[in-house]
């Protein structure tokens, strides 16, 4: 069964016609449509999270289905487990990618052993220029299981709310151990404090 097959199946068993799944899922009816009877074989993550949304079904379990998130990628691996593979295949050196992401070569080098946290989203994004890849953060939810910025912990909190009609307990993203970023910065402990008294004061 593709994906277009899966939604159809998935949207029949709710009971929902064309038209009103679409609707529920921000999408033409026409769009839909295809993607169903395959024309549009792997729609992209943000198509399969309205998707997701609109026939309340597992976020995960529609990127499974649609080729993402595979068995076969090793969980093992970490972010700069892969960064290290991608820029090997380039065959450019760590003064090459830093020269063009602007990132230092010392930073490259600790990240690629796993000692850095994850670079901004900002220079993800030129770090993926530098290694040949236009969008590095829609490579790792296609190619691995890796998914930064505590997308791991994003995609867990869409599953335990998807009965409350994909709310969020806004206490659960501000835990020490979830990555927040706020327009490419990640957010520090000092910062989610601030937010937690903010809160306090407007709730």
């Amino acid at each position: 069964m593709d994906f277009g097959q899966y939604v159809r199946k998935k949207r029949k068993d709710k009971g929902l016609s064309l038209r009103e799944a679409a609707k529920r899922s921000h999408m033409s009816h026409p769009y839909l449509s295809q993607l169903e009877n395959s024309v549009n074989k792997k729609p992209s993550p943000d198509i399969i999270r309205k998707i997701s949304t609109g026939l309340n079904i597992s976020y995960v379990e529609l990127l499974e289905a649609a080729g993402y998130l595979t068995e076969e990628n090793n969980l093992t691996k970490k972010f700069g487990d892969y960064i290290k593979e991608l820029r090997q295949k380039s065959g450019k050196t760590l003064q090459q990618v830093s020269e063009k992401s602007g990132l230092s070569v010392e930073y490259l080098a600790n990240a690629e052993d796993n000692k850095e946290l994850e670079p901004s989203k900002n220079e993800l994004q030129k770090l993926g220029e530098a290694l040949g890849i236009h969008d590095l953060y829609t490579w790792f939810l296609e190619n691995t299981s890796y998914l930064p910025y505590g997308g791991a912990d994003i995609l867990e909190t869409i599953e335990n709310n998807n009965a409350k009609a994909q709310s969020y307990e806004l206490e659960s993203l501000l835990k020490p151990d979830t990555n927040l970023y706020f327009k490419g910065t990640r957010l520090s402990e000092e910062n989610k404090e601030k937010i937690r008294e903010m809160l306090k004061i407007i709730l």
